[in-house]
């Protein structure tokens, strides 16, 4: 399952093993060995990875399907913060980004206002 999520996560928001293996340590061989062979990753890369990609060390392994689940357990966000995640994460990056930019214009806005 880590394999299958891992290259979901790469896919979806458009990083490259490059990029990754930059910004983690993690070499870009044991990027492609977890992608392309299966390989396993030690605890501390699954916790790198985990905190890049911002999901809970239990999605990446496939233990739950929603990576914002362990998030709702601490109770860190509000019912409306928690439906917007969920639907934003279904989203693939463009769509995402286009919200993104549509959220920031309004949020201009509205501070002009006051």
């Amino acid at each position: 399952m880590f394999q299958k999520r891992l290259k979901e996560l790469l896919e979806d928001r458009q990083i490259k093993y490059n990029a990754l293996a930059q910004q983690t340590g993690i070499p870009v061989t044991t990027l492609s060995n977890y992608i392309n062979r299966g390989s396993s990753p030690s605890i501390t890369q699954l916790s790198i990875l985990a905190d890049f990609f911002e999901v809970s060390v239990d999605y990446l392994i496939g233990r739950v399907d929603d990576d914002i689940i362990s998030y709702e357990n601490k109770n860190v966000f509000t019912d409306k913060e928690k439906r917007l995640l969920k639907v934003f994460m279904q989203l693939d990056s463009v769509a995402q980004e286009k919200l993104i930019e549509d959220a920031e214009s309004r949020a201009n806005i509205v501070g002009k206002r006051m």
